[in-house]
């Protein structure tokens, strides 16, 4: 029976996390029901049924009390099985009905962190007025948080409690679900938190629960989303209390998580202390402004106290003189707060009538009265193991358990020799029943509490942790040595009979096996998170910074452990902590940097540690243990050939990524604290300067933002999304206001802290509050009109006094005066003359950049043709100084710091700041990468964005690529590299952009230039072969190689039909006529590129899109056009041909498309066409997540597909919008993905799209487990495995060499079948470097040559397809 038992529990909804977290909270609330001694009015025991109900999954709890016979009856509905009245709670059985003399408690009690203080009204009076308030907020129509605060011992965790009670009750049919932070380990930080309330919401509302993702703004959305469930006939409720008890991990007190605005139907009750400290209030007080969303705790009155002392004394039996109650109520007129009543009744219940006066004495604060039960519990077990237990579990990291705090004190010899004091046991341990006495006697100043996977007690209240820390931690000597001996219980040092030695009474040195509890990393396939989280925690407070290090902080075990278990915010909270302590110690500052800059990596990929330290760390002779730790690490990991990602030391000092798109907007504040981002990912981005860390996100800003401007002394950012302005809270996230305007319009902030938000229109300017966005003036511009109209491009400025502007064409100044609103001067700032070469300078200058410094007085502008900078007079526009620029800068944004001291602004690879005063122009910050912008407050932590933007080709041979690109503007090249040498040993300068390229063979590559296609052959260093005829206007997918690379197809040059050329000759071979009147896009791509193949590699098949949106196809054997399909006659909404192609067979047609539906909410899919049969032969999908997502429309099932390949010869791997990648399984993946599959080799590289996403990473083309990942500090502008399959070959933009990326580990090479370094293949450009001028471009190339069997009209510039029109990706190939 008993195995039956438990089968059916292991099988039921019970043995859920879950479930043992909601049973965890309510068997902690069993514990602390006997302090509810005085409060039947407010349980209000009678006919009142309380419905405390807890739905989890198919079970239903309802804890509904029965006054007849005071019995609880807690029935568990399990299927068709009733359990009555148990709640299991690990292996023990408890008895779900709480009887405490006639007072009934529902099931529903607080749950926290500490006791639940009496501030509840007895006899007939009212309910606290508090919970009146939070009975009022609960019932009514507000959409905020309501926050309850009160110092530490005012009562704000019984009126949690109690308003969950009231709640339970004025919510029939409602959902009330509670969580009391920091009682359990699910409850201790923000991301466990937010999954667990997620999954029990979406239980109780009946929602698939499935895996929540880790990154806590996704969790966040989908927390939200689960918010939304609740509807009218099933509103909910969710308190949460002490929000200040949460840990540091993802910054969970900054609240950034917690909704501002719920959605209907929903009520959030939230408590916590109010002291700066602990942040929590002050962000809340942020968030929500209105006052009414705030409960202040009051002080427990005389009357109240009176109340419930009488009803503690008459459960205890007890009875006191009125002397006695006199001393209690003087002292409580001094401290009154429930706590100290609590303390003092527990005092005066030891007195007796003929006690005498002075024995009757109450100390008249907390603090004192904790100190007097010390006192008495050191009398009553004596000093040295009170001090030492208590000293134990008050400098714990967060508690401790009770075999946990007996191995300690069993460990510490001072304890033991006082406690056999007169005889020697036989075996040198604590009596356990020591312990257990001790516990007993306080047990109810105790709690127990979850932390790190168990259960752990720790103190209750935080008056008493300060007690005893002032009364037993307070002497730094005793205090280390504590942590010290905790340190080496969590290391194991006396474990495993290691016998520890002390001395005895007699004085003689002996040795005793402690039989402690054995620590290890891992036990089976559970990390150890007592030792992860508590060793660095004490060796770092005993001041034993070698035992740090060698046991965790330069142990590479322990950091791979702790940051799979734990996460990376822990593991840098344990560096920070240390470099607090020990600043001048260079290992622990090099590994802590070193992780620091690799956050982006390893808060998703924490495997990629090894990969991480060893591409950052120098190798140096305090180091090299720890980096041949990292070497034989027994996960697999990739090695570059070359240095790429930043080390520490150096000027990098984080790399804030999570933007998905590219990043358009930057500034900082004044103070250098916050620096600002906007993206065409529409997201608004607060970042923390100086901690590196995302401060606020704000989403759905709009469409392209392009701008970000401060006002109010910077506590408002402005943002400028397609058709509006909009302002937000930067503290808060909060959108204020909008200001609609034109589509684009020309905006900057002016006045005394900015207190003026202009916008500039093509005549006027408009003039709006800062603090309302309410218009209050628009004033025409005198000077605008006829071909003058104010620009709603280019550069615009702000000061106190004055705005300064452009016109359309950027070649005249306007100035406008804030104080007198009027616009005083208009001048074309560089006027008429001729350059060197003699051009017009009025044709070539204008106004590229400008800001206002000197508060205003001084205007700077510049142009990119001259790069000086001009100082003008904001009065009179005249010219007072001129600084000379560079020509090697570029100028397109100016910045001011807030001194004036310093314009400053982006220029290619470097940062340009000129010191005004002294006229002195810096270059800083070189970097491999281009700057895109650039906000500093001080000139020493300096915020960037980049550009990205390079190409390169892999060759047969897997050692070298091809390259191309451009030193700058005018200077072009097309070179081949030697990975091996890492060194080009091919060297072309070339005259034209070189728009598409496609590898032929080991010395020759095909290039489109213009409407050209022209063959390079690198042996020779020339053009070898130039193609018949042109190509289309267009430049994008309109030829392929195929015949093993001895043909070349490619639309005809006014997209009527199909050409094939023969590829050693040039020459048009014949043309396929379409028979169709449609033109054709025709995107095709070169076989070289990772995706989409039209026609199949032995040239029989061609699949060509029209411009309708058609499919025709053509044999290219026969060389006819065969047939055209349609997809709207398949019912196809949308059809999408990135990624699309046709079998090596040349039996069917991959394609994803969208089916029609009346909502046009169907995800893609991917079809097979079967090309011979002319009909749809499969579907390609995941039914089962695909109908979950039709059902719910919860993103996290949607599985429209991203991109997708075809894997010969039958298979295809599509990444979808779900993350998540399907062959026949799903395996991880990316939100937007590129896949690369070569011929040869055992793997498969995928690789994340959103520039969020830097992330590569290498799948076993077998079983699709991910083998290695690697996060490099910035995109890649491209990536490919080389052709034997072995080796990743990637390009960095503007980096001046590719990189090639080696997998590592123990079993790399017996795995790698095939696999030889680089090294071993054959060179085959020997050592010489030919360096060739080669003219791509020639006069010829527009002239139409003779005998051209293309016989098509050209297109005209109105023809030419945009690219926005076709779907195609926009990657180069």
């Amino acid at each position: 029976m008993i195995t039956h038992g438990i089968k059916t529990r292991a099988s039921s909804d019970t043995d859920t996390e879950l479930f043992r977290e909601v049973v965890q909270h309510v068997s902690f609330c069993q514990q602390k029901c006997s302090a509810f001694h005085g409060r039947e009015a407010i349980l209000k025991v009678g006919s009142m049924t309380v419905g405390a109900i807890l739905k989890i999954g198919s079970m239903t709890v309802d804890a509904s009390l029965k006054v007849g016979s005071m019995m609880v009856e807690a029935i568990l509905k399990i299927g068709s099985m009733t359990v009555d009245a148990i709640l299991k709670v690990g292996s023990m059985m408890v008895d779900a009905s709480l009887q405490e003399g006639y007072m009934m408690v529902d099931a529903i009690l607080k749950v926290g962190s500490m006791m639940v203080e009496a501030i509840l009204k007895v006899g007939s009076m009212t309910v606290d007025a508090s919970l009146k308030m939070i009975h009022k907020y609960v019932t009514g129509d507000s959409d905020s948080p309501l926050t309850v605060f009160g110092v530490s011992g005012s009562g704000k965790t019984s009126v949690v409690a109690m308003a969950a009670k009231e709640a339970s009750e004025t919510q029939d049919d409602g959902v009330l679900i509670v969580r009391f932070i920091g009682t359990t380990p699910e409850s201790s930080s923000v991301c466990s938190l937010l999954r667990s309330i997620t999954s029990q919401v979406w239980t109780i509302y009946g929602h698939e629960v499935h895996d929540l993702p880790s990154d806590l703004k996704e969790l966040n959305g989908v927390f939200y989303q689960a918010l939304q469930l609740a509807h009218e006939s099933k509103p909910l409720v969710v308190l949460l209390d002490s929000l200040d008890q949460l840990d540091n991990s993802d910054n969970g007190r900054q609240l950034t998580w917690l909704p501002t605005h719920l959605p209907p139907h929903v009520k959030l009750v939230v408590s916590t202390l109010p002291e700066s400290q602990h942040e929590c209030l002050q962000r809340l007080q942020a968030m929500v402004t209105s006052r009414g969303h705030f409960i202040q705790v009051p002080k427990l009155p005389d009357g109240e106290a009176t109340g419930i002392l009488d009803k503690w004394l008459e459960t205890a039996g007890r009875k006191l003189t009125k002397g006695q109650r006199g001393v209690i109520n003087a002292a409580f007129r001094q401290c009154p707060l429930p706590l100290f009543l609590k303390l003092a009744f527990d005092e005066a219940r030891r007195w007796r009538s003929f006690t005498p006066v002075d024995e009757t004495v109450l100390e008249t604060t907390v603090r004192g009265c904790i100190k007097t039960l010390f006192l008495k519990l050191e009398r009553a077990h004596g000093r040295m193991f009170v001090s030492r237990a208590l000293g134990y579990l008050t400098i714990s990291r967060r508690g401790l358990t009770e075999t946990e705090l007996e191995d300690i004190l069993s460990c510490d010899d001072d304890v033991l020799n006082d406690v056999y004091m007169y005889w020697t046991p036989p075996i040198r341990r604590l009596p356990p029943l020591l312990l257990v006495r001790l516990k007993t006697e306080f047990s109810q100043y105790l709690v127990d509490k979850g932390a790190d996977g168990v259960r752990v007690f720790f103190w209750y209240h935080r008056q008493f942790i300060e007690a005893a820390y002032e009364r037993y931690c307070s002497d730094d000597g005793d205090q280390q040595k504590m942590h010290a001996a905790l340190g080496d219980f969590f290391s194991g040092v006396w474990a495993h009979g290691v016998q520890k030695p002390y001395t005895d009474k007699q004085g003689t040195d002996r040795k005793a096996d402690r039989h402690v509890t054995a620590q290890q990393l891992r036990f089976g396939d559970s990390y150890n998170l007592r030792l992860l989280n508590n060793l660095p925690f004490h060796r770092l407070r005993a001041g034993q910074v070698a035992l740090l290090k060698q046991e965790c902080l330069c142990n590479f075990s322990f950091l791979q452990a702790k940051l799979v278990a734990s996460g990376l915010r822990q593991v840098l909270e344990d560096f920070q902590d240390a470099r607090n302590m020990f600043s001048e110690d260079s290992a622990i500052s090099t590994i802590g940097d070193a992780l620091q800059l690799s956050q982006g990596a390893l808060i998703k990929y924490p495997y990629e540690l090894p990969s991480q330290l060893r591409g950052r760390i120098k190798e140096d002779k305090e180091l090299r243990p720890f980096l041949q730790q990292c070497d034989d690490s027994l996960a697999g990991y990739l090695v570059t050939n070359q240095p790429i990602l930043t080390r520490p030391g150096g000027q990098l000092v984080h790399c804030l990524a999570g933007h998905k798109d590219d990043i358009t907007g930057l500034t900082i504040t004044c103070d250098g604290e916050y620096a600002l981002t906007c993206s065409r990912d529409k997201t608004l981005k607060v970042w923390d300067v100086y901690g590196g860390k995302l401060y606020q996100s704000i989403d759905n800003v709009g469409e392209d933002p392009d701008a970000i401007r401060l006002c109010l002394n910077d506590r408002l950012a402005l943002v400028n999304p397609d058709g509006a302005i909009q302002a937000y809270e930067i503290s808060t996230g909060n959108r204020k206001y909008t200001i609609q305007v034109d589509l684009k319009a020309q905006f900057c902030c002016a006045g005394p802290g900015e207190t003026t938000v202009a916008v500039f229109t093509l005549s006027t300017v408009q003039l709006y509050r800062a603090n309302d966005g309410q218009l209050t003036q628009e004033v025409q511009c005198p000077y605008a009109g006829g071909d003058i109209t104010i620009g709603d491009v280019g550069p615009s400025a702000g000061s106190g006094n004055y705005l300064v502007t452009t016109d359309t064409e950027q070649r005249h100044l306007f100035v406008f005066n804030v104080q007198t609103s009027t616009f005083t001067f208009m001048k074309d700032v560089f006027s008429a003359g001729d350059n060197d070469s003699g051009e017009s300078r009025e044709e070539m200058a204008t106004v590229d950049a400008l800001a206002l410094i000197d508060d205003g007085r001084t205007i700077v502008v510049s142009n990119m043709f001259s790069n000086d900078l001009h100082l003008l007079d904001s009065v009179t526009l005249e010219e007072m100084r001129v600084l000379k620029g560079s020509q090697r800068d570029i100028l397109e944004k100016f910045h001011v710091t807030p001194d004036f001291r310093y314009v400053y602004f982006a220029s290619f690879n470097n940062i340009v700041a000129w010191d005004v005063p002294s006229e002195e122009r810096h270059a800083i910050l070189g970097h491999h990468t281009s700057y895109h912008d650039v906000a500093t407050a001080d000139m020493e932590l300096v915020v960037t964005t980049g550009k990205t933007m390079c190409r390169f080709a892999v060759l047969d041979n897997p050692r070298y690529v091809v390259l191309v690109g451009s030193y700058d503007v005018s200077r072009r090249f097309l070179n081949v590299y030697d990975l091996v040498t890492c060194a080009n040993v091919r060297k072309m300068q070339v005259n034209a952009d070189i728009k598409d390229l496609v590898v032929l063979d080991n010395h020759r590559v095909m290039v489109r230039v213009g409407r050209k296609l022209k063959i390079v052959d690198f042996s020779k260093m020339a053009v070898t072969v130039t193609f018949q005829g042109q190509l289309p206007l267009g430049s994008y997918r309109d030829f392929c190689v195929v015949k093993p690379r001895k043909e070349v197809v490619s639309v005809t040059r006014g997209r009527r039909n199909i050409k094939v050329y023969k590829t050693a000759t040039g020459k048009v071979s014949h043309v396929i006529k379409s028979e169709e009147e449609q033109r054709l896009i025709c995107v095709l791509v070169r076989e070289s590129f990772v995706g989409c193949k039209p026609a199949n590699k032995s040239g029989t098949t061609l699949i060509a899109e029209t411009e309708e949106g058609t499919y025709l196809v053509f044999d290219l054997n026969t060389q006819r056009f065969r047939y055209k399909f349609d997809p709207v006659t398949l019912n196809f909404r949308e059809t999408y041909t990135d990624g699309a192609c046709v079998t090596e067979d040349g039996r069917f047609f991959i394609f994803n498309a969208e089916m029609m539906t009346e909502d046009d909410s169907a995800p893609s899919r991917i079809y097979v066409w079967n090309i011979s049969k002319r009909v749809l032969e499969h579907e390609l999908t995941d039914k089962g997540t695909y109908e979950m997502f039709m059902d719910t429309g919860d993103i996290y099932y949607d599985t429209s597909v991203d991109s997708f390949i075809f894997m010969p010869p039958s298979s295809v791997l599509a990444n979808l919008n779900d993350g998540r990648m399907r062959l026949y399984d799903t395996v991880s993946g990316h939100a937007s993905a590129r896949m690369c599959i070569p011929e040869a080799g055992p793997y498969v590289l995928t690789r994340g799209t959103w520039v969020e996403d830097r992330t590569f990473r290498l799948l076993d083309r077998k079983t699709f487990q991910s083998v290695a990942t690697f996060t490099p500090d910035f995109n890649l502008a491209e990536l490919f495995l080389t052709s034997d399959g072995h080796h990743c070959v990637g390009f960095f933009p503007n980096y001046p060499d590719p990189v090639v990326w080696t997998l590592r580990d123990s079993n790399a090479q017996k795995r790698q079948k095939g696999y030889k370094p680089l090294s071993a293949f054959t060179s085959i450009y020997g050592d010489k470097v030919p360096v060739v001028v080669a003219y791509l471009e020639t006069a010829q190339d527009s002239r139409d040559d003779p005998g051209d069997p293309d016989t098509d009209v050209d297109e005209t510039e109105d023809d030419v397809i945009d690219e926005d029109d076709a779907d195609f990706d926009e990657d180069w190939y």
